[in-house]
């Protein structure tokens, strides 16, 4: 994967098509969304990523969703998320 270190603990719910991942990181962890939200002994859910992921649809218009700029809205989402107050001094000393 080209963005995601070999050795990243993976979490995902048990749609089918993420079956194959097993084959490209060494830990995937997984809940069944037909049995529970989160999974009653391993603690695993999605609810964090779908929440974040949410909050990011709801803030980024869809001109905005394209290969070109998503990974700078990304980053200008996380920040912003972490730091509602100075997002733009904490913004800058990123770029430094």
């Amino acid at each position: 994967m080209k963005y995601v270190k070999q050795d990243s603990i993976i979490y995902s719910d048990s749609f089918s098509s993420y079956s194959t991942i097993k084959e490209y990181f060494s830990i995937h962890k997984k809940v069944n969304h037909s049995l529970h939200f989160v999974d009653p002994v391993t603690r695993v859910h999605t609810n964090t990523i779908e929440g974040n992921w949410n909050g990011i649809k709801l803030t980024l218009p869809l001109r905005k969703r394209t290969k070109k700029l998503i990974g700078l809205q990304l980053i200008r989402f996380m920040i912003k998320r972490e730091n509602p107050e100075d997002f733009l001094d904490k913004l800058l000393s990123y770029l430094k």
